[in-house]
């Protein structure tokens, strides 16, 4: 019998699973696949080297290579459902245009962007991870009827369609975003991780330098999902794979969408590196169990072996994530969606308010695709 855990298994496809590409098409940093339906497994096992393959919620790391066994590129794969799977790849119009030739070439077919809203509704409703998502989605055809109605007044039809268009951060409800874990050797980020995912995905060790590689690991964070990545700690060292480390955990914080930089709540006041972090970010001080209330300094503080204050730092992050206030109404979760937002925009510029309207009724049902 072959490995079927194993990526050189190249078993037959019985089934043709569907392709989407998730993201807008042309240049960017990250582009987002679907592959979906019977078949979907087999079909990446044909594509997906990988040292391990993912269970439902988990996420797996390697390389993408066509039939004749070139490398395409390197992905992330999640997978949100026993035959459904994400991956993520370099966004380069090239890169992309390989990656869905190899997935093709083995077995998937192309599939149809939704074209109303409710089949968008419906679509990112199997692909939702959290009750919160499911609740936001279910209530979007009621919450659109009514922003469709624009005012009559510029400056308030303005403002309407402004909020819809920050309204597009409801999206990480439904595609994981990344935040790195950054700070020093030993400030407790792979135990902060563990804690956050629920479980031990990363290595915790006494020794500094444990952390050689960016450790990632996908987590439902106040009914968010995000892509929590653990990196090497920032110091001075002779040590070359380390050092490779070090460079890894400073990109993979220049593409996080937030920084979750840990600081060792045993040492007085902050670290000098502490403002050199980007924004956006959120400073944690861990290991609250070794040090008493009384001796704190201000700050949020966490400890991720009594679990004390894990809550409220979820809460945090969802907040700054995808902030509630952006949430309340009509929300724009698909390119589509947003395009016709942005055209709209556009419309009210120009003053243009009759041309605002159709461009918004649009959303609802493109004319001559619906």
């Amino acid at each position: 019998m072959p490995d079927l855990g194993s990526s050189a298994y190249l078993g037959p496809v019985n089934a043709t699973p569907e392709l989407q590409l998730l993201t807008a098409e042309g240049a960017g940093g990250v582009a987002l696949l679907r592959i979906s339906g019977a078949g979907a497994s087999a079909v990446l096992r044909r594509a997906f080297l990988s040292g391990r393959w993912p269970e439902v919620g988990e996420v797996a790391y390697g390389e993408l290579q066509d039939l004749a066994g070139a490398r395409v590129d390197d992905v992330l794969v999640t997978r949100v459902g026993e035959e459904r799977y994400e991956l993520g790849c370099h966004a380069g119009p090239a890169v992309q245009r390989r990656v869905l030739a190899a997935l093709q070439a083995a077995g998937a077919r192309p599939g149809s962007p939704p074209a109303t809203l409710a089949d968008e509704v419906e679509e990112a409703l199997g692909r939702a991870l959290s009750e919160r998502a499911c609740r936001l989605l279910l209530a979007q055809p009621e919450l659109w009827e009514r922003a469709l109605e624009l005012p009559g007044d510029l400056d308030a039809a303005r403002a309407q369609v402004a909020a819809l268009e920050r309204s597009a951060v409801s999206r990480r409800l439904l595609e994981p975003c990344q935040v790195a874990l950054r700070g020093a050797p030993n400030a407790g980020k792979s135990s902060l991780l563990n804690a956050l995912v629920g479980r031990t995905r990363a290595v915790v060790s006494d020794a500094p330098g444990t952390t050689r590689d960016a450790v990632r690991a996908l987590a439902l964070v106040d009914g968010l999902p995000v892509l929590l990545v653990d990196t090497a700690g920032d110091r001075d060292t002779g040590d070359a794979l380390e050092r490779a480390g070090i460079e890894r955990a400073r990109r993979a914080s220049r593409s996080a969408a937030l920084r979750l930089v840990v600081v060792d709540g045993r040492e007085q006041g902050d670290p000098s590196w502490l403002h050199d972090e980007a924004e956006p970010r959120l400073v944690v001080r861990s290991k609250a169990d070794l040090v008493a209330p009384e001796a704190r300094a201000p700050g949020r503080w966490v400890s991720a072996l009594e679990g004390e204050g894990l809550a409220e730092l979820a809460q945090t992050l969802a907040e700054q994530l995808a902030p509630e206030e952006c949430l309340g109404g009509a929300c724009v979760f698909t390119d589509r969606q947003a395009g016709w937002v942005r055209r709209a925009a556009a419309a009210l510029e120009a003053e243009d308010l009759a041309a605002a309207r159709r461009a918004l009724l649009q959303v609802r049902e493109e004319a001559g695709r619906g």
